[in-house]
């Protein structure tokens, strides 16, 4: 079963919606010990996924499900008007989760050259734009097309080098505070977890023993 079939069965969505990580809307509540969530939610998912015969495909697609909840968590805790996360893939930045109405489509490429992306990423630090009409940093024509006025974005970093971006933009100047940055700081911890969970699970033998009985189990 396909990625793509697998997350239309009905059952499964019934399932996946009872291991959705409880990371709750209100991130004024968080702490350092809520972001290390995504290790049992990537496990948790990927096990579900496994009992509807996903096989050893369960732990990138319960990492994709997680990427899509953080996009959304992102725009709503930061009242953006559209959110992404771009990770890096054969040298090049691509979109792999998406939301709102200004966000890029899935699968685009994310410029990582002489961009605001760009600062981030060869920094390792959030970047701002206040307003995309006056930013040299940005597209400005590109973010007209996009309704983009301001944007946050904040590297993803494993423990040797920056290996994607999250996102959230707005429709208008000047959206962004100190309580996004904190916001998308918390969420980008998050999804660095989560990608460490996702990688020590794929190549954990138990892990995939576990995936193997349960997809057996399934197909008898």
């Amino acid at each position: 079963m396909s990625g793509h079939d697998m997350t239309q069965d009905s059952r499964l969505r019934a399932d996946l919606a009872d291991t959705k990580p409880s990371w709750g809307s209100n991130l004024e509540e968080d702490n350092t010990t809520s972001i290390a969530s995504p290790t049992s939610d990537v496990n948790e998912v990927a096990r579900t996924l496994a009992a509807y015969g996903g096989g050893t495909v369960s732990v990138d697609l319960a990492f994709d499900l997680i990427l899509n909840e953080v996009v959304e968590q992102a725009r709503n805790a930061s009242r953006a008007t559209g959110a992404a996360i771009a990770l890096f893939r054969d040298g090049e930045l691509v979109c792999r989760a998406t939301s709102g109405e200004n966000a890029p489509d899935l699968g685009v490429r994310v410029e990582a050259g002489s961009s605001l992306a760009g600062t981030c990423v060869s920094t390792g630090e959030i970047q701002q734009c206040r307003d995309t009409e006056s930013d040299p940093r940005v597209n400005a024509e590109a973010c007209r097309r996009l309704g983009v006025r301001s944007m946050l974005i904040a590297p993803l970093v494993d423990t040797e080098k920056v290996f994607g971006i999250l996102q959230v933009f707005s429709s208008r100047a000047d959206a962004f505070g100190k309580l996004e940055v904190s916001a998308l700081q918390v969420l980008a911890g998050r999804v660095e977890n989560g990608r460490n969970a996702a990688e020590f699970s794929g190549k954990e033998p138990l892990f995939h023993d576990c995936i193997r009985r349960r997809t057996a189990t399934t197909r008898r």
